[in-house]
């Protein structure tokens, strides 16, 4: 709940685009094309861009209106995380699984600064649990009933990141059915049936899309899709086949430590165990192999695999409680010293940023993580892990936000133009047009007056890079803004001593025609 109580502001280069474009939404009443400045953005679906339209337009256009969708789907994905580990394990697994969720590194972080991937995993984690249900269902109409809402999943799944989440759905499910040797011919056609539901469901915004701008499908289907997976062109490409390694492992701790137990064979009657094993490990490792091939890879995109890590982390949790786990002692002792090494960073971070005099954060996490670790180990060893999982994932979170509290708000500067557009905004008018170096200006249109930002269109903002100022020609009064980072960069093309500029925030705002720039008095 870090951003609806602490604001900071929209960060470069994902949140504050994705704000922007939901707020262009309400402004211009269209919810079918998003639009960034005006122009059809074709990047992403539409769901996500809902949810944050209608969170601002319910909150008005704030920090907390454009991040509480975020927080509300991590909290989804816990509760689901959850269902699917009460009704694979145990019901008292449930209560173990959706807290270690919540608190890994990843999940976490992501749900504090949404990103559209955050909203996949409840969906993708319901439609496994719906296959699942299938899967195990007597009667044929059980069977179609859940594959209809492994469907709906799925058509959810489509709307919000298009077909990646269903290839890792697919892959998890196929490769369970086939280890268990649970192919019928009513179990293939919930699956057919649960494929013709997703598109029923996805397919009247995507055939709005196509209708309105002609060659969407194709651009973001083949292009996005196939181009993105087979080919290493796209951003995000030219990264080594292990990246999602670490990202997998450091991301996923605290659960990750629990989650490596979970290789120990189960006894012969342990049905649930081995159970939870096959779904855990078929769901992370074909979905870390599939996203490993693809060309394109960014850390966001393996958030869908985090439920599989919560769902193998509690099965020690389960076995310790029957008396069979072997190995948790470790991990537990592990966990404690993961809390404890995350505590000078906390301190470490207050010194530098000032605040560690009087941030009461501070005091409250360590309180809370000295009081959570005591009662855990005592709930442990009197054999409630329920209790005990909680408590160590309500430590973590307590030393993880006083992290973010203490690190976010300096980091932010780095990562935000609102500093740039509040100086706009203290001018009547634009300037002609407004150059920014290597920056992605989401956040400065998003806080620019709406008075300022009626009527805005592309050619105003630009981003470039900075050999290629000199190159430009632009109208009269054209400004560029440069943070004072880059300023080492844009020397190495332009002269800069002398020059005039004015500061805004760690942005320094100059004159193009002063920095080589050539004026068209036409335009």
């Amino acid at each position: 709940m870090l951003p609806l109580v602490h604001p900071v502001p929209l960060l470069d280069p994902d949140e504050g685009l994705h704000a922007a474009i939901s707020s262009e939404m309400n402004a211009r009443g269209d919810y079918i094309v998003p639009r960034f400045l005006g122009e059809p953005f074709l990047d992403k679906p539409i769901l996500f861009f809902w949810a944050q339209a209608a969170s601002m337009r319910l909150l008005g256009e704030t920090e907390a209106a454009a991040r509480l969708p975020g927080l509300v789907f991590g909290m989804l994905g816990a509760l689901t995380t959850g269902w699917l580990a009460a009704i694979v394990l145990r019901h008292r697994a449930g209560w173990i699984a959706a807290p270690l969720y919540a608190t890994m590194l990843v999940p976490m972080a992501l749900a504090e600064v949404p990103v559209h991937d955050i909203a996949l995993v409840p969906f993708t984690t319901g439609a496994l649990l719906a296959f699942w249900c299938a899967s195990r269902a007597a009667s044929a109409h059980v069977i179609l009933g859940w594959s209809l809402v492994a469907g709906v999943s799925l058509g959810l799944v489509i709307l919000t990141k298009g077909l990646p989440g269903v290839a890792i759905v697919g892959l998890a499910h196929g490769t369970v059915l086939l280890l268990e040797r649970r192919w019928s011919l009513t179990i293939v056609a919930g699956g057919v049936l649960a494929l013709i539901v997703a598109i029923v469901v996805a397919a009247p915004w995507y055939l709005a899309m196509e209708h309105l701008n002609p060659g969407y499908l194709h651009y973001y289907f083949v292009e996005r899709h196939v181009s993105g997976f087979t080919t290493e062109l796209q951003r995000h490409g030219q990264r080594p086949w292990s990246y999602y390694i670490p990202v997998v492992i450091g991301g996923g701790l605290p659960a990750a430590l629990y989650a490596v137990l979970s290789v120990q064979r189960p006894e012969p009657d342990e049905h649930a165990i081995g159970d939870a094993r096959r779904l855990g490990w078929a769901w992370l490792l074909t979905g870390w192999i599939f996203l490993s091939l693809a060309g394109s890879k960014l850390f966001t995109y393996a958030l869908p695999l985090f439920p599989a890590i919560a769902l193998l982390a509690a099965i020690p949790w389960i076995r310790y409680a029957e008396g069979r786990g072997k190995g948790l002692t470790v991990a537990v002792v592990a966990h404690a010293a993961l809390i404890a090494a995350l505590l000078p960073l906390v301190l470490a971070a207050g010194t530098v940023s000032g605040v560690i005099s009087v941030s009461l954060w501070v005091v409250l996490a360590e309180t809370v993580i000295a009081a959570g670790c005591s009662v855990a180990v005592r709930a442990w060893r009197n054999g409630s892990v329920e209790r005990a999982t909680s408590l160590l994932a309500l430590s973590t979170a307590a030393v993880v936000t006083a992290v973010l509290t203490i690190l976010l708000p300096a980091a932010a500067t780095s990562f935000t133009a609102r500093d740039l557009a509040l100086a706009l905004n203290s001018h009547p008018i634009l300037p002609a047009r407004l150059l920014v170096v290597r920056e992605r200006i989401g956040s400065l249109v998003f806080y620019l007056d709406p008075r300022l930002r009626r009527g805005l269109t592309p050619d105003r903002f630009q981003t470039v890079q900075a050999r290629e100022i000199r190159e430009r020609v632009v109208p009269r009064d054209t400004l560029v803004a440069v943070r004072a980072r880059d300023i080492p960069r844009l020397a190495n093309f332009i002269d800069m001593s002398g020059i005039r500029f004015a500061q805004a925030g760690p942005y320094r705002v100059y004159i193009a025609r002063d920095l080589g720039a050539r004026e068209d008095p036409h335009q």
